[in-house]
């Protein structure tokens, strides 16, 4: 919310930064990076040196770290925040995400499916496969029937349009670890 994005910044301010490249959530899932936007400006009014370049990152957690560790890389480096957040917004649209929803009810309760397309989804083991699009939204790429479907659409993506030797590829699960091991 604003007041915490304020009450961050400011203390940030406070304590000397100058400059600070920030990440939220997607802006196709949440108003944060407009939120966050305007606490900065406000701290901005009494520390007029304190600069917040707000990264709308058009991804969420792992895409999101992805880009976070891409900025490390580049203050490391000695890139200044400007350098930092115009490469980092760069590479936003090249990021590929293969979300594999293996319950149905998780979409039903964000309001992305039914109550009947969960209950038959999860009946015939269906298996969408999600994605970002360019505006930062969820969107289906498509549905297949079970994991090992999943795993090989995930592998044949990856073949014809992966990255090369010296891009990073991310698998991640929430309590399905052999399917994220194949």
């Amino acid at each position: 919310n604003y007041e915490s994005h304020y009450q961050h910044f400011l203390k940030m301010a406070q304590e000397g930064a100058e400059e600070v490249v920030h990440f939220t959530i997607s802006s196709g899932l949440s108003p944060t990076k407009t939120v966050a936007a305007k606490a900065a400006a406000d701290v901005k009014k009494d520390y007029p040196k304190f600069e917040v370049y707000v990264v709308d990152p058009l991804t969420a957690t792992v895409g999101q770290g992805a880009l976070v560790r891409v900025a490390l890389q580049y203050r490391n480096e000695g890139k200044t925040a400007q350098e930092t957040y115009d490469y980092v917004n760069g590479l936003r649209l090249h990021i590929q995400h293969f979300i594999v929803a293996n319950d149905l009810y998780y979409l039903k309760r964000g309001g992305r499916v039914s109550g009947v397309s969960a209950a038959v989804g999860s009946m015939l083991n269906i298996r969408p496969i999600l994605s970002f699009d360019n505006d930062g939204k969820l969107v289906v790429l498509d549905k297949v029937k079970g994991n090992k479907k999943a795993i090989a659409y995930i592998k044949a993506k990856l073949e014809k349009e992966g990255p090369d030797e010296h891009d990073y590829v991310f698998i991640v699960h929430t309590d399905n670890e052999p399917c994220a091991k194949e």
